[in-house]
């Protein structure tokens, strides 16, 4: 899901300034910088948490770094300038839309704790293993802080040429010097549902017995978590969006009693599949951190998607906060 930022723009006036950052940074082959769900890293039952590149990244401090403040107007002011402040776009990434000073503008985009499977480094930058992706006008650094799974942060920068490939590792050793010395926090106090690792709110004996066989459990970032067992798919998954009552795009949303209010959607596009999804907290513009348990019936078994997948909520609406 890429960014709005990062789609077509132009960079940057400070490109000299970065070359302490380029020290150390081998640069990868050109490939397609576009985000992607489709890798996933399957890992055994108790393996989730993998190894950790260095403390400042563990996973669980990570899920608290707010994107936005790592694109806080200190960085943005070092990479061109910007009449609007950082945007967030799920829920975790946030983009900008800054000019060059030349007339040109460019977009940079921050995921973190992105899914990296697959991806092996070539080099590094500010002490993390680094691989890098560029095509003409795009550039993405893919910085790994845990392994087993992979997973990471990623810099996408949207530019003209090879300068893209400049500022995206300069922006990645500032996003990386910025989480070591003072990493910016989502808001404390408040009931949000990004602090829980959304594979701890379904143990393996209930996803067995929801499944009817024993899973495999996969993670896809930070922010969501799959398990496949035979005939069937379920998934729990955080995003940010507009209320699910209000999402007539999927369907008519239909209300559901989980423990919250919920809303279920069903679908056959590809295969017959159920979301069921509540709004956990509100963080303006109509915007809010939503819950979306999923149940797909893959290869044609016999249990109904709707009903399975509001019994995985009730489970997962029992272990994440209410609406607030």
């Amino acid at each position: 899901m890429s960014s709005p930022a990062v789609s077509s723009r132009a960079r940057l006036f400070g490109l000299i300034c970065c070359a302490a950052v380029l020290a150390g940074c081998t640069t990868g082959q050109p490939a397609d910088t576009a985000r992607t769900d489709s890798t996933r890293t399957t890992i055994p039952s108790g393996a989730i948490g993998g190894q950790t590149v260095d403390t400042a990244f563990a996973s669980a401090a990570l899920r608290a770094i707010d994107p936005c403040g790592l694109l806080d107007q200190n960085t943005l002011r070092q990479l061109g300038t910007s009449s609007q402040p950082a945007t967030q776009n799920e829920i975790d990434s946030c983009s900008a839309d800054l000019d060059d000073g030349k007339g040109k503008s460019l977009g940079i985009e921050v995921i973190i704790g992105g899914d990296l499977a697959s991806t092996t480094a070539s080099g590094t930058i500010a002490g993390l293993p680094v691989k890098e992706e560029a095509t003409d006008t795009d550039c993405g650094e893919r910085l790994i802080t845990q392994h087993n799974p992979t997973t990471g942060i990623e810099i996408r920068v949207n530019y003209n040429g090879a300068a893209a490939c400049v500022i995206a590792r300069q922006l990645a050793g500032l996003v990386v010097n910025h989480i070591r010395t003072k990493a910016p926090q989502r808001p404390n106090g408040v009931s949000s549902v990004v602090l829980i690792n959304p594979c701890d709110t379904i143990d393996d004996a209930t996803a067995q017995n929801l499944t009817a066989v024993g899973p495999g459990k996969t993670v896809e970032g930070l922010f969501k978590c799959d398990w496949q067992a035979g005939d069937y798919d379920l998934s729990v998954e955080y995003t940010l969006g507009g209320n699910p009552k209000d999402d007539t795009f999927n369907g008519t949303p239909q209300p559901v009693d989980v423990g919250v209010p919920a809303y279920a959607f069903s679908s056959k596009d590809v295969y017959p599949s159920c979301d069921v999804k509540w709004l956990v907290r509100s963080v303006g513009s109509g915007q809010g951190e939503v819950v979306d348990v999923q149940f797909g019936d893959v290869l044609g078994g016999t249990l109904d998607p709707c009903t399975q997948a509001q019994a995985a909520a009730k489970v997962v609406a029992a272990k994440v906060p209410h609406a607030s």
